[in-house]
């Protein structure tokens, strides 16, 4: 999945956007269509990443 979206994006069918927010130690990440890039049936896709919680032990 990330190799096909690097190729769309180094293509142009795809733009990324980072916005990073100082204030809350936050970053988003938007992927939009290029300029030039026209579908003729609509693309969904949902990315949701999870972070494990880890349990540290303390001697």
């Amino acid at each position: 999945l990330e190799r096909l979206i690097s190729k769309l994006i180094l293509d142009d069918y795809l733009h990324q956007d980072i916005s990073i927010n100082d204030t809350y130690g936050t970053a988003n990440a938007y992927i939009r269509l290029g300029k030039t890039t026209i579908f003729s049936t609509l693309i969904t896709l949902s990315i949701c990443i999870k972070k494990k919680k880890t349990l540290m032990y303390h001697q």
